[in-house]
């Protein structure tokens, strides 16, 4: 059941070290915010930390949260490497665009793997439906 999270969490962080050594400008800023959105709510996901609804809210208010340290000044030049590495320090109001499509994208994952988690390997898409309601109907 946690495998679906993992393969996402695992995928979005070979892609985002991909956007990260080839990629420039607004591809490589936008996607991977983006991408660091998604893969948050995967990795926690897989662990499984919370509802689904409170990881969403909860990388949502930490995303905030990295634009507010980068909007206010608190990370600088004379900051550590990795302050610099993991939060950023230029502000940028597209990284709130780019934090909601990716929390669209984690809701519309989320929800995917509720509405699979309780189906066998027989069933798949509509035909679960049939299936729990014990119709013959192809």
């Amino acid at each position: 059941m946690l495998a679906r999270p993992r393969v996402v969490a695992v995928i979005g962080l070979l892609l985002g070290v991909l956007i990260f050594t080839t990629a420039t400008g607004v591809v490589r800023n936008l996607l991977g915010d983006v991408l660091v959105v998604v893969v948050l709510v995967a990795v926690l996901a897989s662990v499984p930390v919370g509802r689904s609804w409170m990881r969403i809210v909860g990388v949502g208010i930490g995303s905030l949260g990295v634009e507010a340290f980068q909007g206010l000044g608190w990370i600088t030049a004379q900051s550590h490497w990795l302050a610099h590495a993991t939060v950023g320090s230029t502000y940028d109001p597209q990284d709130f665009v780019a934090y909601a499509v990716g929390l669209g994208v984690a809701c519309g994952a989320e929800r995917w793997w509720a509405d699979h988690s309780n189906c066998d390997s027989n069933c798949g898409g509509a035909a679960r439906g049939r299936i729990a309601l014990g119709s013959s109907d192809p």
